[in-house]
């Protein structure tokens, strides 16, 4: 997509935040079928009213579980209260496929429940984390997991695989960027 540097003001985690906004919202435009597959995490988006108002335009096929956030790490304590984080704790318990729990979490307002699950694609294949706008049943998760499936490669989704072989970006490309737009 081509993007107006001009648009896009302050800092690399929010110009980040505004462009995943941007990319969802144009992917569903292009393909308004397709599940989109997002590498990270909804927290940051709703938890800066700013760049959560960039999703409003999202939020209706979000909460359909069309667009899935998936993480490889997580510093989340939702489901085990204990020293470690979650994903500390689900990545030793077991090494078979599967899913926690979903822990719906209202923590920044009911309009903007999250509903967040440790998955495993695969036998003996890495942990992830998966979050989806609003509530969402173990079935629709199961259903989501079935479709991840689908196209995984070791234990992670082909898209999210592929995005970050053909999309990679150094911090040697921001500098260059930032200078260049004078950002």
């Amino acid at each position: 997509y081509c993007l107006n540097a001009e648009k896009f003001n302050g800092s690399f985690e929010k110009i980040s935040l505004e462009l995943e906004a941007l990319a969802i919202q144009k992917s569903l435009q292009s393909d308004p079928d397709a599940k989109i597959l997002v590498d990270g995490s909804i927290y940051s988006a709703a938890s800066n009213p700013k760049t959560w108002e960039l999703h409003k335009a999202n939020q209706k096929e979000m909460k359909t579980g069309k667009i899935v956030f998936i993480s490889k790490s997580s510093t989340s304590k939702l489901s085990i209260a204990g020293q470690f984080t979650d994903s500390y704790y689900f990545a030793n318990a077991t090494t078979a496929a599967g899913f926690s729990d979903p822990v719906v979490d209202s923590t920044y307002s009911v309009g903007k429940k999250i509903t967040s699950t440790f998955i495993r694609l695969s036998d003996q294949t890495p942990l992830l984390k998966m979050e989806l706008l609003g509530h969402h049943t173990p079935e629709n998760i199961k259903q989501i997991i079935s479709d991840l499936n689908d196209t995984a490669i070791r234990g992670y989704p082909f898209a999210l695989a592929l995005a970050h072989q053909e999309c990679l970006i150094t911090k040697n490309d921001m500098a260059e960027l930032v200078s260049l737009h004078a950002l």
